[in-house]
């Protein structure tokens, strides 16, 4: 299994920590970056090969990372004009689909026992993490039924919602080329790549008619890391937990 994380962003909500000059994902929480807990969580899952898409201040990136081999580079150059859709497709491009994926935000930290779960999922296209117990206003939101997420979407009303996706997600190796395929026709469509994975999942439900699976963690610890106020709940919890580097 092979990961694929999206940090060209810039972090905009996030200037009160980043002054504006750093990447969102080399925030530190707990005296590491999200990007270190990132990696850590793949780690424990036994993934050791990451593609990184990153955009902003890349090469702030590289030198975060100098060294670990288990890490290569996409660069979307385009980052201020386009959104995750595109950074997405600039790394299916040169993945050729022989083993399962795991995509995810690069701003997002996490409990790796998620992750460890989740890579041990078969039998379904796609397999995203929910959380049922906790679902922002703000957030993509998703309907079950069944077994299934049966659509996802950021207008949802609270009250129709069965849960909020964590922008994590694996992808079966049988999957990847139809999904290959559908974003560079998003992207070229849309012309400047302004589409969310969100977008793209619903159509794979509803044009490619995929099982996307759902994994609801529970109680396991996640933060996404939009604002200052995420960033001090995130570190209020995993303040003293380390990172274990292996």
């Amino acid at each position: 299994m092979k990961a694929i994380m999206l940090c060209a962003g810039r972090g905009i909500r996030l200037r009160d920590l980043t002054g504006g000059k750093d990447p969102k994902c080399l925030v530190k929480i707990d005296g590491r970056s999200i990007m270190e807990w990132q990696i850590d969580a793949m780690s424990k899952a036994g993934i050791d090969e990451m593609t990184i898409v990153t955009g902003f201040k890349a090469e702030k990136i590289r030198d975060h990372l100098a060294g670990d081999k288990r890490v290569s580079y996409i660069n979307n150059d385009e980052y201020a004009t386009t959104n995750i859709l595109t950074s997405f497709w600039l790394a299916l491009k040169e993945y050729n689909g022989d083993e399962d994926l795991v995509v995810m935000a690069g701003d997002v930290v996490f409990d790796p026992e998620i992750l460890k779960k989740m890579a041990s999922y078969e039998n379904v296209d796609i397999l995203v993490a929910t959380d049922s117990r906790k679902i922002d206003p703000e957030a993509v939101k998703v309907t079950i039924e069944g077994e299934k997420v049966a659509r996802f979407g950021k207008d949802m009303a609270i009250e129709n919602a069965h849960g909020q996706f964590l922008g994590l997600m694996k992808v079966s190796a049988e999957t990847i080329n139809e999904m290959r395929e559908l974003v560079r026709r998003m992207v070229l469509s849309d012309g400047c790549g302004n589409g969310y994975l969100f977008d793209m999942l619903n159509i794979m439900i509803n044009e490619y008619a995929k099982k996307i699976g759902h994994f609801d963690i529970g109680g396991h610890f996640w933060e996404e890391i939009d604002f200052k106020e995420d960033w001090e709940r995130a570190n209020n919890v995993l303040r003293g937990r380390g990172i274990c580097r292996t």
